[in-house]
């Protein structure tokens, strides 16, 4: 329960932090309009990523630790390589706020949901929209993907989880 390192870098409010796949380092979004790749046992900053014109308040690593993905308040998704940050690819994602990111266990689709109850499902590395997933009737809050990657579940405002068949894909 100690304090080990102190990560300090941006200048507006840190909205998500998570560790990479292998666990050596640390991503984090913020309202600065920025991502940043830290060294974990250090707090040095290994990678500042920019290109989002709004607050980055959702970010996540692919299982594979080949792609970061980030969505801003502007309702847009960044896709980067991890490796070197640069950007894969931009697209304008939803007319709702996204309220959750998340990849595939085989890191090969990406999931957004939103604030209106809109699932997106895109395609790793090129970001081609696969499907549009409704049900929901209010917003998407929290998603999961199975193991294996062959089912979704997802929980939502309207009081509901719903499992998804993902084999298809």
């Amino acid at each position: 329960g100690d304090e080990v390192v102190s990560y300090e870098g941006h200048s507006a409010s840190v909205w998500k932090a998570l560790f990479s796949p292998d666990g050596f380092q640390v991503l984090t979004c913020s309202a600065d309009k920025s991502l940043r790749l830290w060294e974990r046992d250090t707090g040095k900053q290994l990678k500042l990523l920019k290109g989002h014109n709004s607050a980055i308040h959702l970010c996540a690593y692919s299982p594979n630790g080949r792609w970061i993905a980030s969505a801003s308040t502007s309702r847009e998704i960044i896709v980067w390589h991890a490796r070197d940050g640069s950007k894969m690819f931009h697209i304008k994602a939803h007319e709702a706020a996204i309220w959750n990111i998340e990849f595939s266990a085989d890191s090969m689709m990406l999931l957004s949901t939103t604030g209106g109850g809109e699932m997106k499902l895109w395609s790793m590395p090129h970001g081609k929209l696969l499907a549009v997933m409704s049900g929901h009737e209010e917003g998407v809050k929290s998603c999961s993907w199975s193991p294996h990657g062959n089912a979704l579940v997802s929980s939502s405002h309207d009081n509901t989880l719903k499992l998804w068949n993902m084999s298809k894909f």
